[in-house]
C-alpha cells in the first residue's frame, strides 16, 4: 500500500509541476519551476507561491526562449507581505555563467506591477529568471501578468 500511494504521490507531482506554466508576450509556455517551493495555479492564470521556510532564496524560476533582442524587460504583477528579490541570471550556449542582475521589490496585499530590465552579452545566450524570497521563513506571495521579452 505504502509503495502504491508514493507511486502515485510522485506521478501527481510530476503533472502538478509540468501543469504549470506562464506565457510570454507570444503566448509561449514556459514552465514556473518552484525553488524550495510549491507553486499552484489559481484562478485567472494567477499563481500561488508557497516557500518551505527553509532558507532566503526559495520561490521560482523559469526559463523564457527566443528573443529578437539584447535588452530583456522581465514584468509582472504581485502580491504578498514580504519583499522578494526579481533575478535574472544569464548563462552562455553551454551554460557557463555570465552576469546576473538582482531588484528587491516589496510587495503590498494589494496587485501591484513589477518589472526588471537586462541587457544580455549576446544574443545566443539563455537566460534565468527567479523570483525569491529574501529571508529564510515560510512565506506565501501570488503572481500574474508574467512576462519576459525582448525589447
Amino acid at each position: 500500500m505504502k509503495k502504491t500511494m508514493h507511486v502515485f504521490l510522485v506521478v501527481l507531482l510530476a503533472f502538478v509541476v509540468n501543469s504549470q506554466s506562464i506565457y510570454a508576450k507570444e503566448m509561449e509556455s514556459i514552465p514556473l519551476l518552484g525553488v524550495g517551493a510549491v507553486v499552484q495555479e489559481s484562478q485567472n492564470g494567477e499563481f500561488l507561491v508557497k516557500t518551505e521556510g527553509l532558507k532566503a532564496g526559495e520561490g521560482f524560476v523559469s526559463t523564457p526562449k527566443d528573443f529578437e533582442s539584447k535588452n530583456i524587460l522581465f514584468q509582472m504583477e504581485a502580491k504578498g507581505s514580504d519583499p522578494v528579490i526579481l533575478k535574472i541570471e544569464e548563462t552562455d550556449a553551454r551554460g557557463k555563467f555570465l552576469k546576473e542582475k538582482e531588484l528587491e521589490v516589496p510587495l503590498t496585499r494589494n496587485w501591484s506591477p513589477k518589472q526588471l530590465d537586462f541587457m544580455l552579452e549576446s544574443e545566443t545566450s539563455q537566460i534565468d529568471v527567479f523570483v525569491l524570497t529574501k529571508e529564510k521563513k515560510k512565506t506565501e506571495f501570488s503572481v500574474r501578468n508574467v512576462t519576459v521579452t525582448g525589447q
